[in-house]
């Protein structure tokens, strides 16, 4: 199928609550068109509560026409949205499966996010 190597892409965002302000969404290639929740591709939360869908569509010409949708959830601020900054696993308790070079459980968990790639020892993939 010559689609095949057609794609169009949304870049997915988090929940969000009403207080977020206007949210812009990314999307690739340029060109496309918005539908559903957003016409522009932009999002204002404070419209309320609720679950919003939009999608993203791109025509790339001879027949080729591929859309992404995608779908997120405002919440009222503190209901269900993280409002806070406080590492809230801080000295608490991590365990893992297995480990893999200098990966340990307790290191995703520290506060120490000053790392340059997950292999650091400051750092924890999974």
């Amino acid at each position: 199928d010559p689609c095949d190597s057609f794609e169009a892409t949304i870049t997915p965002i988090g929940d969000l609550n009403t207080a977020s302000g206007i949210q812009f969404f990314n999307a690739l290639p340029a060109g496309g068109s918005w539908s559903g929740d957003s016409s522009d591709g932009s999002f204002d939360p404070s419209i309320g509560e609720g679950t919003y869908s939009i999608t993203y569509t791109v025509d790339f010409g001879q027949g080729c026409v591929k859309s992404d949708t995608i779908t997120f959830i405002v919440n009222l601020p503190g209901n269900g949205s993280c409002t806070s900054t406080e590492n809230l696993a801080l000295n608490g308790t991590a365990s893992q499966s297995s480990t893999y070079g200098f990966g340990y459980a307790s290191y995703a968990i520290d506060d120490n996010t000053n790392g340059t790639s997950p292999w650091s020892a400051d750092l924890q993939h999974t």
